[in-house]
C-alpha cells in the first residue's frame, strides 16, 4: 500500500498543470471561448480522471486512504487553478473582467442585475472560491473512492 498524502500530491500537480494548460489553450484560441460555462465545467473531467488514477494508484480498498488520495489531488491541483485564475485575471489581463461582464450580459436575459454587481477579482475573493470548492471536490473523491472501492 502506498502513501495516499504523496499519491494525492503527486496527481495533484498533473492536474493542476493539465487543467492549466486546458484553460491556456482555450485562451490563446479565444477568450471568449475560455469563459464560456462549458469550458470551465468540462474542466472537471481531468480533476475526475486524474483523482481516480490517484485512488488506483493507493492499492488499497480502505475507503478512508483512497478518499484521502483522491481529494489531496484535489486539493493541489485546484490551488494551482486558483492561483492561476487570479494571476490571469488580475495581472496577465485584467480586461478579462470586462469581457466576462459583457459575455454574462449577452447571455442574460435581465441584465440589469448583472450590470451592478462586482465582478472583479480579488485574492479574498478567490480564497472564497477556492475554499467553496473544497466541498464538491471532497464529494467527488469520495464518490470515486466508494465506487473504487466496492470494485475491488
Amino acid at each position: 500500500m502506498k502513501k495516499p498524502n504523496l499519491i494525492g500530491l503527486k496527481y495533484g500537480l498533473i492536474a493542476g498543470v493539465g487543467v492549466i494548460a486546458y484553460f491556456l489553450l482555450f485562451y490563446v484560441i479565444d477568450k471568449n471561448i475560455m469563459l464560456h460555462f462549458g469550458v470551465w465545467w468540462s474542466s472537471l473531467l481531468i480533476y475526475l480522471v486524474v483523482m481516480q488514477k490517484a485512488i488506483r494508484n493507493t492499492q488499497s480498498t480502505d475507503l478512508r486512504q483512497n478518499i484521502q488520495a483522491g481529494f489531496t489531488t484535489f486539493l493541489v491541483a485546484n490551488a494551482f487553478f486558483y492561483l492561476f485564475y487570479f494571476l490571469l485575471f488580475t495581472k496577465l489581463d485584467p480586461h478579462l473582467v470586462e469581457l466576462q461582464r459583457s459575455l454574462m450580459l449577452k447571455a442574460s436575459k435581465t441584465g440589469k442585475d448583472l450590470a451592478a454587481q462586482d465582478l472583479n477579482v480579488t485574492a479574498k475573493g478567490t480564497l472564497f472560491a477556492y475554499i467553496r470548492s473544497l466541498i464538491g471536490g471532497f464529494i467527488m473523491a469520495a464518490g470515486l473512492s466508494a465506487r473504487y472501492s466496492k470494485m475491488q
